[in-house]
C-alpha cells in the first residue's frame, strides 16, 4: 500500500504516484497482466505502468491492448502505460499514444537506452511521428527477421508526412508471419504489410488470395488487408529488379530476350527475378549455397 510511503513523504500534494513493474524475462499471460495492472490501481497509484520483456511475436500487441482492457473490462480510468522490452517490442513504444497509452519512453540519444529496444526520442518525434497519432491511424509495417537494418520506416514515415496520410510503418521483428498477424487480427488499423526475409513464402500460407504473378512466383512481398480482415498477397520484388536491370541495359521492351541472366540465392528474391526475366525471355542460371534448393526454384 502506497498510504505510509505518502504519509512519510509529507502527504500527495500535487504529485502523481506512478506504481511500475517489470519483468525482464517474458511478457506474462493476459489474466496475469491484467492482475498486476489491478492491483496497482488498488493500492493507490494514480498512474499503472508494466514493462515486459518480449519473448513471442504477440506480446507487443497483447500490451498495446492493455489500456482499453483496463477500462473496458476492468471499468478503471487509471491511466496506463504497457511497453515491450527489447527490439520485437518496439511496436509497443511506437504505437503507444494510438492505442491508449498514457506515455512512451524514448533515449536522449541512440544507442544510450535505459531498457532493452528503446528507440530514440528523435525517432519517436521525427520519423514515427509518435505525436500525432490517434487512434484511427493506419498501420503497416515490415514483417522479418532481421529487419533492423530496413530504412522502410525512414522512407515510408517521410511519404505519409509528405502527403498528409495519416498513417504509420514500422519494422515488426518477428518469428512467424501467421503468429503475428493473428495478434494484430482484431485491429482493422494494421492495414497492410512489406514482406522481408525469411518470411516471403511463409507469408503466403496467410493469404486468402494470391495476386496471379505471386502465385506463379511463390512468394509474396506485400500484404493487403481487405474489407473482410483477410489478406490478399503480391510480389513486386519481379517488376522492381527486373525493371531496374532493363533500364540499366538501355530500356528497351525486349533487351532482356535471350540474354544470359544469373540470379544469386533461391529465397523469394530470387523466385521473383528468375521468373521476371524468364517472362522477358532471358536464359536464367540460378545459382545458390545448396544445389536442392536452386534445384527446386
Amino acid at each position: 500500500r502506497l498510504a505510509p510511503l505518502l504519509e512519510a513523504a509529507g502527504g500527495r500534494g500535487q504529485t502523481k504516484v506512478i506504481v511500475s513493474n517489470h519483468d525482464y524475462g517474458k511478457t506474462p499471460a493476459d489474466d496475469v497482466l491484467m492482475d498486476k495492472l489491478q492491483a496497482m490501481v488498488a493500492a493507490g497509484a494514480d498512474i499503472a505502468k508494466l514493462a515486459c520483456m518480449s519473448a513471442a511475436d504477440g506480446d507487443a500487441a497483447r500490451m498495446l491492448a492493455l489500456p482499453r482492457r483496463m477500462q473496458q473490462e476492468a471499468g478503471s480510468d487509471v491511466p496506463v502505460i504497457a511497453l515491450c522490452m527489447g527490439e520485437s517490442g518496439l511496436s509497443s513504444r511506437v504505437l503507444a499514444a494510438k492505442c491508449g497509452g498514457y506515455l512512451t519512453f524514448g533515449a536522449l540519444e541512440a544507442g544510450k537506452v535505459s531498457a532493452p529496444g528503446q528507440p530514440s526520442i528523435a525517432s519517436l518525434i521525427d520519423t514515427f511521428r509518435a505525436k500525432r497519432m490517434g487512434a484511427d491511424t493506419r498501420v503497416y509495417g515490415l514483417l522479418g527477421n532481421p529487419v533492423a537494418q530496413s530504412k522502410g520506416a525512414q522512407l515510408h514515415n517521410a511519404a505519409y508526412e509528405a502527403t498528409g496520410v495519416d498513417a504509420v510503418y514500422v519494422p515488426f521483428l518477428c518469428d512467424s508471419p501467421a503468429d503475428f498477424l493473428e495478434s494484430v487480427e482484431a485491429d482493422a488499423s494494421f492495414a497492410g504489410f512489406s514482406v522481408t526475409i525469411p518470411h516471403k513464402q511463409a507469408a503466403m500460407e496467410c493469404c486468402a488470395e494470391l495476386d496471379p504473378l505471386a502465385e506463379r512466383i511463390g512468394a509474396v512481398n506485400t500484404l493487403v488487408r481487405r474489407a473482410d480482415g483477410t489478406f490478399k498477397g503480391y510480389n513486386t520484388d519481379s517488376s522492381a529488379a527486373v525493371g531496374a536491370i532493363e533500364v540499366a541495359l538501355g530500356g528497351a521492351a525486349d533487351v532482356l530476350e535471350g540474354r544470359p541472366m544469373v540470379v544469386i540465392g533461391a529465397g523469394g528474391a530470387g523466385r521473383a527475378l528468375a521468373a521476371g526475366a524468364m517472362a522477358k525471355g532471358a536464359r536464367v542460371v540460378i545459382v545458390n549455397r545448396t544445389q536442392d534448393k536452386a534445384e527446386m526454384l
